[in-house]
């Protein structure tokens, strides 16, 4: 009866702690003789019903448990479907606090059946990890890419400072053109050296437009465009 009233047998370890010691209990009673005749009933009775309660909580906390479980199952396969969704994903920095948001909400959920427990995490977790190792791989290319396009505008950049003008104003507006194409055609470089680089082209494409052999508002005109 004490145990009966107990509040915290709530997890199926505490279940099966107390359904021990209740069986331990059954087996003593087994062991122990015959009360006097008009107490015997009523007391074996008592006994019965007590443990009758124990064991209907217990089944009904099984069934009330697979339920929650399998509720949660059915919440974890919908998180590794949109997992899955997003694992071949480029948006790198929107999908990745997607995926944080939604590896959250997966360890909010409770347990599922232990038969399942472990293929719906590797399930969920496989998804995960293909997009962060494209995500690190498209990073590490990336660094490279950025490096070689920074060696390729530097370069540009000195054929520019080199350049000697010619005569005919048209051609070398034609040249700055091709000059500034060119630089366009080149893809990032690294964030650390962005501005160094930039202002270095402005500064050596400007200078040949200041040597076109044309009249101020006109070379102004161009410069802007």
């Amino acid at each position: 009866e004490e145990i009966n009233e107990q509040s915290d047998i709530n997890l199926p370890r505490n279940w099966e702690k107390a359904a021990n010691e209740i069986k331990r209990f059954q087996k003593t009673w087994r062991s122990i003789g015959f009360a006097p005749r008009k107490y015997n009933n009523i007391i074996y009775k008592r006994f019965r019903e007590a443990c009758d309660a124990f064991f209907l909580a217990k089944r009904n906390f099984y069934i009330e448990h697979k339920e929650v479980q399998n509720n949660n199952l059915k919440l974890k396969i919908e998180l590794a479907v949109q997992v899955e969704e997003l694992q071949d994903s480029e948006e790198w920095k929107q999908t990745t606090d997607t995926l944080i948001k939604l590896q959250r909400q997966w360890k909010e959920i409770g347990p599922v059946p232990r038969k399942n427990s472990e293929k719906i995490w590797k399930r969920f977790r496989a998804a995960c990890d293909k997009f962060f190792e494209r995500k690190s791989e498209y990073y590490s290319n990336r660094d490279e890419i950025f490096k070689e396009n920074l060696k390729l505008k530097n370069e540009l950049i000195e054929e520019i400072e080199k350049y000697k003008s010619v005569d005919d104003a048209e051609e070398n507006f034609k040249k700055i053109q091709d000059f500034q194409h060119r630089w366009t055609k080149i893809g990032f470089v690294p964030f650390k050296q962005k501005d160094e680089v930039i202002n270095r082209y402005k500064g050596v494409i400007n200078k040949r437009f200041d040597e076109l052999n044309i009249d101020e508002f006109r070379k102004n005109k161009l410069k802007y465009k």
